[in-house]
C-alpha cells in the first residue's frame, strides 16, 4: 500500500484461495535475502530521458483522491526445462499478484491477468540466464501486446552476480520484467515483484546518485535523489537493516554531515524483503501519471467503481468473476454483477444472445467484443 494513505478496497481482486488443480510442479531455486540483487539501473541516456519527461511534466498531476480505477492487463510468462518440467507453480504467481495489487492498489491501479500462464520450454532460458543479451532476448520471446510482459525463470544473473529481478523503464529499448523464481511469491518476499513493477512505471531506487545526492535536510528533494520529495535521503540500506527493520548505519549526508533516516519499508530501497511493504503518496502518483501518460501499449481500463466483475471466454469454466479467475461467459458476468457495477469483458465472442436487465457498465478489454455469437 502507500504509506500514509487511505487504503482503497479492491472487491474481488485480493484473491487469498486457489484451486488446488492449479498448483504446478515446482522446481525451487534458491532464497535470496538481500534486498541489492536488482538489475534495474539508470545509464547516462536513462538520466538525461528521465530530466526530459520530468520537465515535461509527465510524471506530475496524478490526482489520487480523484482517479477512478485502472485495470491493467498483464501476461505471465514461465518459463520451464525444454521438456517441459519445472517452472514456477501456479499459486506463487496468485501470490504474487497479490502482492503487486496490494502495492499498488492505493494508486488505482489494479493488475490482472490478461489470459492464462503461457509457457516457454526452454533449457537455455531456464538454467543459463546471465548477460543482458540474453535477459532481452527472454523478454522478446512470446510477447502479448498491450500487456505488461513478466517472465518468471529458474536461474537469472549479469555477469556473475545474481539477481532477484530486472525490468525496464518507459524509455528502455526492450521492455518487459524478469524475475527469479526463487524471489517470487514467497511468505518472507512479498516485496521483490512490485518492486520491479515499480521501475516498470519508472519509480527509480531510493537511494539513486544519478542526479546527485540528496540532502537529509530534503532541500535539493526534486532534483536529486529518486527526484520524489516524500522519500528521505536514502544512502542504500544493503545489509544496513536489522530485524526490526531499523537502519543500523552511520553514514553522513555530504550537504551538511547530517544522519539519514530512511524508510527502511520503501519498496523501492535496498531494505530487507521482508521489511519493504509500503510506496509513499508521491510515489503512487508518480506511478499512477507514469501510467496514464507513457505507457501507451497498455490497453488501460478506467473503471468507475471498485464494484467490478471479469468475463474472458479465454479462461476455463468454473471462474469466480474475479480479475484472477473471470467467468468465461456473459450471462454468469451479468448474474454476478452488482447493479450500478462495471462488467470488464476480455475481447471475444460470446454466444448465445441475452438479456441484461440490471444498470452495468460494459467495458471492453484488449480489444472488440461481440455478444450474441
Amino acid at each position: 500500500m502507500c504509506f500514509g494513505r487511505g487504503s482503497r478496497h479492491l472487491l474481488s481482486v485480493m484473491l487469498t484461495f486457489f484451486t488446488a488443480a492449479s498448483v504446478l510442479a515446482q522446481a525451487a531455486g534458491p532464497l535470496r535475502t538481500s534486498a541489492g540483487d536488482c538489475g534495474t539501473v539508470l545509464g547516462p541516456d536513462d538520466i538525461a530521458q528521465v530530466l526530459e519527461n520530468a520537465r515535461a511534466g509527465l510524471y506530475d498531476g496524478a490526482d489520487l483522491a480523484a482517479v477512478e480505477f485502472w485495470y491493467i492487463p498483464i501476461s505471465m510468462h514461465v518459463v520451464r526445462r525444454s521438456n517441459g518440467s519445472g517452472g514456477i507453480a501456479e499459486s506463487r504467481l496468485l501470490t504474487a499478484l497479490n502482492d503487486l495489487n496490494a502495492a499498488f492498489s492505493p494508486a488505482g491501479m489494479v493488475f490482472y491477468r490478461a489470459h492464462p500462464t503461457r509457457y516457454i520450454d526452454s533449457d537455455s532460458f531456464y538454467f543459463d540466464i546471465d548477460t543482458m543479451e540474453e535477459i532481452d532476448a527472454l523478454r522478446q520471446t512470446d510477447v502479448v501486446a498491450g500487456t505488461v510482459n513478466l517472465y518468471f525463470t529458474q536461474n537469472l544473473a549479469v555477469d556473475g552476480s545474481g539477481l532477484c529481478g530486472i525490468s525496464s523503464f518507459t524509455f528502455s529499448a526492450v521492455q518487459g520484467i524478469v524475475l527469479a523464481n526463487g524471489c517470487t511469491g514467497l511468505s518472507d518476499n512479498h516485496s521483490t515483484v512490485p518492486h520491479e513493477v515499480g521501475h516498470y512505471f519508472d519509480l527509480l531506487h531510493t537511494h539513486e546518485t544519478g542526479f546527485g545526492a540528496e540532502c537529509v535536510n530534503g532541500s535539493n528533494c526534486g532534483t536529486a535523489g529518486d527526484l520524489v520529495c516524500d522519500t528521505p535521503a536514502d544512502p542504500g540500506l544493503s545489509n544496513r537493516v536489522d530485524g526490526d527493520c531499523d537502519y543500523t548505519g552511520s553514514d553522513l549526508d555530504p550537504c551538511e554531515n547530517a544522519p539519514y533516516s530512511p524508510q527502511t519499508w520503501n519498496l523501492m530501497s535496498y531494505s530487507t524483503k521482508e521489511c519493504r511493504n509500503s510506496f509513499t503518496g508521491e510515489q503512487c502518483s508518480r506511478a499512477l501519471a507514469t501510467n496514464v501518460n507513457l505507457r501507451p501499449e497498455l490497453m488501460r481500463i478506467a473503471a468507475p467503481s471498485n464494484q467490478s466483475t471479469f468475463v474472458d471466454g479465454g479462461f476455463p469454466d468454473g471462474g469466480t468473476g474475479t480479475a484472477f479467475f473471470p467467468y468465461d461467459t456473459v450471462g454468469e458476468g451479468v448474474q454476478a454483477a452488482a447493479s450500478g457495477g462495471c462488467l470488464i469483458i476480455g475481447s471475444d465472442t460470446y454466444p448465445p444472445a441475452l438479456t441484461i436487465n440490471k444498470r452495468l457498465t460494459l467495458l471492453a478489454s484488449r480489444g472488440p467484443v461481440r455478444l450474441g455469437g
